[in-house]
């Protein structure tokens, strides 16, 4: 019953997401443990939405506001945040592979134990973020703002910036 119910939240979410307009707010939302491969979520408001261990593969996160979100232990293949504002999101142990954040606002975003593989971080501005104890594998941060961001001398010596 309790599973029924859920994908039934699930099902109108994604129906009112589908029939709103860019800058409509979903503000606070949570969607712990959800599956949302492939959905469109470009230029809405997400601000303190929780998406924590859930799956965005292929997600359109695009020009989408995401500050304080709760995004931790979250799969991210192929999933677009270019010009996303994720400022202070919480990107903790998730799995990153291939994914875009070129021109995005990560100031203070924690990427603390994350995965990170193939990250494409141009122009981004990581003011303040934090990369301890992640892996960070093949990112490119050409042209990125890493002004006060924490990475290990490991993970500076493998870091790709133009």
């Amino acid at each position: 019953m309790k599973r029924r119910r859920r994908e039934s939240a699930l099902n109108n979410f994604l129906k009112a997401l589908a029939s709103k307009k860019a800058g409509d707010s979903f503000a606070s939302i949570d969607l712990t443990g959800e599956s949302l491969i492939g959905v469109d979520f470009c230029q809405r408001v997400f601000d303190h939405s929780i998406f924590y261990e859930g799956d965005l593969s292929r997600a359109n996160l695009g020009d989408t506001s995401l500050q304080n979100t709760d995004i931790r232990k979250t799969i991210l293949l192929l999933t677009n945040f270019e010009g996303a504002n994720c400022h202070q999101a919480e990107f903790n142990d998730a799995r990153v592979t291939l994914a875009t954040f070129n021109d995005a606002r990560l100031i203070q975003a924690d990427f603390s134990g994350a995965l990170l593989r193939g990250v494409e971080f141009q122009r981004a501005d990581l003011t303040g973020a934090n990369f301890e104890n992640a892996i960070v594998k093949n990112c490119d941060f050409s042209g990125a703002d890493l002004t006060g961001a924490y990475f290990t001398p490991e993970q500076k010596s493998s870091i790709r910036k133009v």
